[in-house]
């Protein structure tokens, strides 16, 4: 059946047919005709192997169709096994589908068997066909076959298969290896002895490996030996053989971890290069390391050169990733790669070059996505990649998935029912994609960054490293060296982690941002950071500040120093303090802007859970029409995504007043909680998540208490337990772009609400227009740190890809009251601007008004606030947090806790539109 499927040809494929296979004939070297015949087969499959296949029977005498034809048989093979012949990013699903076709023409030959399951192998780990039962079952009946057929031929590759691939049992693997080396040699296949050794030596590196990180010492002591007799056997000949330098490799990351001299390990690694001019990815790889290494012996010109040659490559896979946990880990190696380049650089003088490399990985996604949303194929690939950022959560994409669907089989495409709509959405994403203009995210120099700055103003640019941090200020006037520069060797990484991390007796300031169970007080935590801050760094930029005149610093901090509120510094508190994501930002940020307009939307409690913020909202709109600012408010019911969003396109001004979320490992889930209309989904009311997952039959295990189910016709549920088996939260995935969410307590819901994503609002969100966005929510300024990849992410970053020229936002969570003074204060230094608003300045100007606010002062403030038409619940909280302040502190608001939460990044100034706006006020 399967082979006269393949016979089925139609005219239109016979013409794809024969025009690929003249591609072929005509091509200039193996890439052009292994390229040619791997579209052929990866868009045909088997139905291409028998075109050939006639074209050959064709010929009178053999001629080029003939040679083209036996040569394929080899090729598929190849294909099939798992080498990537094909750029195609559907390319692994399309060689199952053509290996399971062959499977089915040879009646499931266990040789062929052995060779699908190679297929099934090369799938990503998380691949829903990657089916790893089947494929050790096939590999081992080609095993069982082989000995009692007496091949020794295919039980050698049987075993071959099943040590490079982890499938072999830890026990049985060195009775595996022996079996197969009393069957060698084997006449004409002079290449499986060394295959063997490297396969074993693979199968024992990442045995230790797991060993080591489990810390069971005896396990890893034989393993590692295991691994070293393989490594003795291959011999230390450098060879271009990619299978045996993955093994050395493997065995180079043994020695390297458990070597304490960096001399040795740095030769370990240099023994796994290939010596090809032309580096793969092995070699940079294995170049990485051994950079690090020769950094670490102080080898600073060794180390630059191992590192220069792997920049562009590393940045181009960051930028390639689209799976959260691809962004994660290839964000995390170029971010290492960028900043110890910066480290060998500075060590050499090289300060232009080292100030460059430091901004090189610095929030480059969000570089890339504004780039790409100025042109109109880039703006496709964003719509891509939101679907398949959809696909990765869950979500049923059906018919509402993009613009740009790429459902319609490309011409001559008889394998495209075989392949997943996910797969072929990559595949159209990697046609569209544009090769990058590396100029558009070229980081500036040193006199570039000087050139932007203004009399009395520097930019500070900050990272840290396990050899130490680096520190360079560059002023106004700077040209070829910057005003300070310096390699400081105790601060590193380790110093900074006791810093800011503390230890398990005293938790520190990244336990207090990102673990609120702990209930660590944030003013304690806050002192003692600040207290051991402030006597290094706070000094030492303090210093330099005063010996140039600096009046207004801007720092760009690395990975985790970000969450650092700087402004809070005592040393730094006559200096006004800036931040932004990347140098290549602050550039940005200073280029001309057309006016925002004067119309403001406020968004008042769309969870229906926050009573004071009607009145946060009343004291803005009250500053914002006082400054001839017409403003619409969406309240409650109409604080929803679709109300809001168009109203925004038109807005100057945004102020939220709700709730947030962020979620640092997965910025694109950080989110703005809107008002949830789980009515018009068809879900019933109250608790409709807990109706699903109690409805739910089946669910996928994640470990932590985290699991999910698929409901058909509606989505993926997420499910987050606590210990005691009671919810702690679900969502549900219901659209490309939707999300309805609910956290509980006590096993009852606490709130609900379809979650603004920040995928969502960088991506399908334009808001040029818009001067300035006041986020009045917890955790969504802290959603913008990333701690292991220097990436500004979550929803400033997608606020400000958007177009929204400057965002303020709290860096920890503020109690509704403080926030209500803290925006009422804002918005009074904005209405009383005129045209042209100072955002940094009039946020330093609000926290200092706060911070020196008397007691009774605040209470008046509250009290007046009562005396407006409000729900009694929110009078009642005015009423006592009026109260409260009696008997108290005669600055309540003193401490930094409370004024310094608030910061912003983009824009530091924004115009707005002269006079009067005349849109309606709601």
């Amino acid at each position: 059946m399967a082979r006269e499927e393949a016979r089925k040809v139609s005219k239109a494929d016979a013409k794809h047919h024969f025009a690929l296979v003249q591609r072929a004939l005509a091509a200039a070297d193996d890439a052009q005709r292994d390229a040619a015949l791997g579209e052929g087969f990866a868009r045909f499959g088997m139905g291409f192997a028998y075109a050939l296949g006639e074209l050959a029977r064709l010929e009178n005498t053999p001629g080029p169709y003939t040679a083209l034809s036996e040569e394929s048989g080899a090729f598929l093979l190849r294909w099939i096994g798992g080498a990537r012949l094909t750029k195609r990013a559907d390319d692994d699903e399309r060689r199952v589908a053509v290996g399971e076709e062959m499977l089915l023409m040879a009646q499931g030959h266990v040789r062929i068997g052995g060779i699908v399951a190679r297929a099934i192998l090369s799938l990503p780990e998380s691949h829903p066909q990657r089916d790893l039962q089947r494929a050790e079952t096939l590999v081992r009946q080609r095993l069982g076959a082989a000995l009692n057929e007496d091949d020794p031929s295919s039980f050698v590759s049987s075993v071959i298969d099943l040590l490079d691939h982890g499938l072999a049992a830890e026990d049985e693997a060195v009775s595996l290896y022996e079996q197969a080396r009393q069957r060698l040699p084997i006449e004409g296949e002079p290449q499986l002895p060394r295959r063997l050794d490297v396969a074993s030596l693979k199968f024992h590196a990442k045995l230790a490996i797991k060993a080591r990180d489990a810390g069971e010492a005896a396990r890893l002591k034989e393993q590692s030996a295991l691994a070293r007799q393989r490594a003795d056997a291959i011999g230390a000949e450098r060879s271009s053989d990619r299978e045996l330098r993955q093994s050395r490799m493997l065995l180079a990351m043994l020695i390297d971890v458990d070597e304490s001299n960096a001399a040795v390990a740095a030769t370990a690694w240099a023994a796994a290069r290939s010596g090809e001019s032309v580096p793969d990815d092995i070699d940079r790889i294995v170049a990485y390391h051994e950079g690090r290494r020769r950094l670490e012996l102080g080898e600073h010109e060794t180390a630059a050169q191992l590192f220069a040659p792997l920049i562009d490559a590393a940045r181009d896979d960051y930028l390639d990733a689209l799976r959260d946990a691809d962004v994660q880990d290839r964000g995390e190696h170029f971010s290492n790669l960028a900043t110890y380049h910066a480290f060998a650089l500075g060590a050499l003088g090289r300060w232009d070059e080292a100030l460059r490399a430091l901004d090189a990985a610095r929030s480059l996604r969000l570089r890339q996505r504004a780039w790409l949303r100025t042109i109109p194929r880039g703006r496709t690939l964003l719509r891509l990649e939101r679907e398949l950022h959809a696909h990765e959560r869950g979500a049923p994409l059906g018919s509402t998935a993009t613009a740009a669907t790429p459902d319609r089989a490309d011409a001559g495409d008889r394998m495209h029912g075989q392949v997943s709509r996910h797969a072929r959405v990559y595949e159209r994403y990697r046609r569209l994609r544009p090769q990058f203009d590396a100029s558009a995210l070229v980081s500036p120099g040193l006199a570039e960054v000087a050139a932007a700055l203004v009399e009395h103003e520097a930019v500070l640019s900050i990272c840290s490293g396990f050899r130490g941090t680096l520190a360079v200020l560059v002023r106004h006037g700077d040209r070829e060296q910057p005003s300070r520069a310096q390699w400081i060797s105790e601060w590193t990484h380790g110093y900074w982690m006791r810093v800011m991390a503390g230890d398990e007796a005293r938790p520190g300031w990244l336990f207090a941002m990102g673990a609120p169970e702990l209930g660590l007080e944030h003013a304690a935590v806050l002192d003692g950071l600040l207290a051991a801050v402030d006597a290094d760094l706070g000094r030492w930029i303090a210093k330099a500040a005063r010996e140039f005149g600096v009046r207004r610093l801007t720092i760009v901090a690395h990975r985790y120093l970000h969450l650092l509120p700087f402004w809070a510094l005592p040393s730094l508190s006559e200096i006004e303090i800036a931040s932004a994501p990347s140098l290549a930002h602050l550039l940005a940020s200073r280029a001309p802007r057309p006016p925002s307009s004067r119309r403001a939307v406020i968004v008042e409690n769309p969870t229906g859970d926050l009573p004071l913020a009607a009145a946060e909202s009343a004291a803005v709109q009250s500053a914002l029409c006082g400054a001839a600012f017409a403003v619409e408010r969406f309240a409650h019911e109409r604080a929803t995504e679709a109300l809001v969003a168009p109203a925004l396109r038109r807005a100057g001004v945004l102020h939220f007043c709700g709730h947030g979320r962020s979620e640092p490992d997965r910025d694109r889930a950080s989110a703005l909680l809107m008002h949830a209309g789980a009515g018009a989904l068809g879900l019933p009311g109250g608790d409709p998540l807990g109706v699903l997952a109690a409805a739910a039959e089946a669910w996928e295990e994640q470990g932590d208490g985290r699991r999910h189910t698929h409901i058909d016709g509606r989505g993926r549920l997420h499910e987050i337990l606590r210990d005691d088996g009671t919810p702690l939260e679900r969502r549900l995935e219901f659209s490309v772009t939707g999300t309805l969410w609910t956290s509980y307590r006590d096993g009852a819901p606490l709130r609900s609400a379809e979650l603004w994503s920040a995928g969502d609002i960088g991506v399908g969100t334009r808001l040029n227009r818009l001067g300035v966005a006041f986020l009045s929510a917890c955790e969504t300024g802290s959603g913008g740190f990333e701690p292991v990849i220097d990436e500004y992410g979550g929803l400033p970053a997608a606020l400000l890809l958007a177009g929204v020229g400057a965002v303020v936002c709290s860096l920890w969570p503020v109690p509704e009251s403080l926030t209500l003074l803290a925006a009422d204060l804002f918005y009074r230094r904005l209405a009383a601007s005129g045209d042209a608003f100072d955002v940094v300045t009039a946020l330093r100007e609000s926290a200092g008004a706060l911070r020196e606010m008397p007691r009774d002062e605040a209470r008046a403030r509250f009290l007046a606030m009562h005396e407006q038409r409000l729900q009694p619940a929110a009078r009642f909280m005015l009423e006592a947090a009026a109260t409260r302040l009696q008997g108290g502190p005669e600055r309540p608001y003193a401490h930094p806790v409370h004024w310094a939460a608030f910061f912003a990044v983009g824009k530091p100034q924004i115009r707005f539109a002269k006079g009067r706006d005349h849109g309606t006020a709601r």
